[in-house]
Order: structure tokens, then sequence, then C-alpha cells
């Protein structure tokens, strides 16, 4: 598969009080065309800040993203985004507040397209009725606002405002995290129909391992700005190589009793440190059951192999 976005020490920093905040401090990766590329991480790890920054809505402080080989403006302007508005869409975590609460349903699918000019006039909302179908909802409901939806259909409704610009690439920031329980696995099942259907690739980030193990087809784990594991998504649940990745596993419960009970327990202790004042050496040792003196002292590389993992860890050096 030909590669479709290329990152390469991705950086996005932020100034605070005088301070840096290294939200995002050298992420690298590769996402294939038709490919689902999983994203995950604790809350601080950077994630959304890598999902934002790639679209353009953060500035990039240092490092290249590439889109089909050719490189994405550092800063983007105006005319940026409408060049690329048709080659990738995001799907944002919060879908009420990514949907403007004085349109209607008809006029947030249409609004992109119409500014874009992506369909004739008279056939711009007979294709806002198409996707909406697509994705679930009743035509009849076109003429409702967002207060007027539930939160899953509201995230159908910002799936179908991404779709209608026939993206290459849809980037989903947590798609599902502010919906309940028995609504989100609606959602995933879709983004997977669409996938399949549609030939998309996605860049996917969740908190939840399951979802993220269903959509992906491989994954990076993200830790305080970096990556610090990437694999196949089989790989990486069989045999993880990071202690993070083992203690997030660890931390997601298995369907099966009998194998919840023997499984070994890991526990993360402590929280995330913060991208103000980020750890000498390895940035995972103050947590680390592994950690080694050295640790503490030497920043690991992410070493890989022929297979595609890639792991940032002193116990593979």
């Amino acid at each position: 598969m030909t590669e479709l976005l290329t990152v390469h020490e991705l950086k996005t920093h932020f100034t605070a009080r005088g301070k840096t905040v290294r939200a995002l401090d050298g992420v690298s990766f590769a996402l294939r065309d038709k490919e689902v590329l999983g994203v995950v991480g604790e809350s601080g790890s950077g994630k959304s800040t890598l999902a934002r920054t790639i679209i353009g809505l953060l500035d990039k402080t240092a490092g290249a993203v590439a889109w089909r080989g050719g490189a994405l403006p550092r800063r983007y302007r105006r005319k940026d985004f409408q060049r690329y508005a048709g080659a990738m869409q995001m799907i944002f975590q919060d879908p009420l507040g990514s949907l403007n609460p004085r349109m209607t349903a008809r006029e947030i699918v249409a609004e992109g397209a119409r500014l874009l000019q992506h369909y004739p006039r008279d056939q711009l909302y007979a294709e806002v009725d198409k996707y909406l179908v697509l994705v679930g909802l009743s035509t009849h409901a076109a003429e409702r606002y967002p207060h007027e939806f539930s939160g899953g259909q509201r995230q159908r409704l910002g799936i179908a405002r991404a779709l209608i610009m026939q993206p290459d690439l849809l980037i989903c920031d947590e798609p599902v995290s502010a919906l309940d329980v028995s609504v989100q696995a609606q959602i995933v099942n879709l983004l997977a129909e669409l996938q399949r259907d549609m030939g998309l690739s996605m860049l996917f980030i969740a908190h939840d391992l399951s979802m993220v193990r269903y959509l992906s087809d491989r994954i990076i784990v993200m830790y305080l700005g970096t990556t610090v594991e990437e694999g196949p998504t089989e790989q990486v649940f069989s045999k993880p190589l990071h202690p993070y990745t083992e203690m997030l596993l660890a931390a997601s419960p298995e369907p099966d009793p009998v194998f919840e009970r023997q499984r070994p327990k890991l526990l993360l202790h402590g929280e995330i440190p913060s991208p103000l004042n980020i750890p000498r050496g390895c940035r995972f040792a103050t947590r680390c059951p592994k950690a080694m003196p050295r640790c503490e002292r030497q920043e690991p590389a992410l070493l890989g192999d022929d297979g595609g993992r890639r792991v940032r860890c002193l116990l593979y050096e």
C-alpha cells in the first residue's frame, strides 16, 4: 500500500506563563492508503494535539507532515484549509460543541461542500440527504437543530458533515468517549462499515482499547508527547513490548472471566507527568516497574524491526 500521510518528528509546543508546554514532542509514523491506525494513551499523552496539528488546527513547532509526498504548511492559512478539506476531515470528541447550534442539520452537513462548491447548487441538498441516510439518520430530521438530537445522532451528523467532502483520510478524535456506552458500539460499527465500503483511511484515537483493537490495522502507543510503541494490532495486543503498553492492556478488562482471573495484574501507579516538566531520561521511568538506574539518565531511541514493530525502551538496546 502507498503511504498517504507521513509524520516525521512532529512537535507542537505552547508557551504558558513563560514556560514551554511540550504537548507533542517528536512523533513519527506513516499511514498507508485504506489503513486504520489506532492511537492510544492516557489523557495528557498528546493524542488530540497530534490530530489537531495534522489537520492544521494547531501550528507545527518542528518536524514535518507530508500528504501523498507533499509537505503540509507549518501554519495553515485559509487557502490551505480549502485545499486540503477534500483530503482530510475530522470527527471531534464533543459532537454538540462541534456543531453550530443556529444551523439546521441540513445546513451543517451542506456547509463545507457549499463553500468549496463540491456540488452544483441544485444537487447539494440531494447529496446532503444521501449522506444523512448513509450514517443512519432520517431525511425528515434535516430541519432539526443540534439540541434536538441525541448524543449518538449528533455524532452521526458530524460524520455526515465530514463524509460529504469525500475525504481520503478521516481523523477520529475520541469520537465515542462523550457518548453513552449503549451508543458507542453503534458508532464504532458505523465507522467500520464506512471505512470498508468507502475505502477510507483513518486515524482513530480512543481510550477504549477494545474499540481500537476492533477497528485498527496498526497501533501506536503514546506517552507524554512521544511514541513508545508501534506495531500491527494483534501483535501489540498479544505480545506488548513496552512496559507502558503492558500496563494499559492489563487495565483493560477482557470479556472472558476465566482469563481475567488468571492473568497477572499490572497497575499503573501515579499520574502522567506534566508536559511543563518532562522527566530527564526515559519519560516513563518514574512509573515503570522495570526501570533501571540508567533509565533516569538516558533517553531511549525508537528502535524498529522489519516486521513493523517499534519500541522506545532501554530494555531493547
